[in-house]
C-alpha cells in the first residue's frame, strides 16, 4: 500500500470514528437521565466515604447488600471522600468508559 491509500484510508477511518462518536455523544446528551437505582449506590457509597462501611442504614441493622455493581460503589465511595459530587463524576466516568469501549472496538475492528 503506498503512501496517498494510506493516507485516504486513515482519513476514512477516522471519519467514521468522529461519525460513531458524534452518535454516541448525542444519544448521551438525548438519554442523560439518573435513575433511582443510582442513588441507592451513591448512599451506600456516602456511608462508606463517611467511616461505616457500605451499609444502607445507620441505625445498626445488619448490613444488606442492595447496590448493584461493587465496583461501581466503590469508585463512587472514593469520589465521595474526595469530596467530589457523585451525581456529576459517576455519570461523566460512565461517558468517558463509553468513549473507551468504542476507542477499543474502533481499534480491534481496524486490526
Amino acid at each position: 500500500m503506498n503512501d496517498e491509500s494510506s493516507s485516504r484510508e486513515r482519513r476514512r477511518a477516522w471519519a467514521v470514528f468522529t461519525t460513531v462518536i458524534a452518535i454516541f455523544a448525542w444519544l448521551v446528551i438525548r438519554d442523560a437521565w439518573l435513575c433511582d437505582d443510582a442513588f441507592i449506590t451513591f448512599r451506600y457509597s456516602r456511608n462508606w466515604a463517611m467511616g461505616f462501611g457500605p451499609v444502607y442504614n445507620l441505625d445498626g441493622s445488619p448490613p444488606v447488600e442492595g447496590y448493584s455493581n461493587f465496583a461501581w460503589m466503590a469508585i463512587a465511595a472514593l469520589v465521595e471522600a474526595a469530596g467530589g459530587d457523585v451525581t456529576v463524576a459517576m455519570p461523566s466516568l460512565s461517558i468517558l468508559c463509553g468513549v473507551a469501549l468504542l476507542a477499543l472496538l474502533f481499534r480491534t475492528l481496524r486490526l
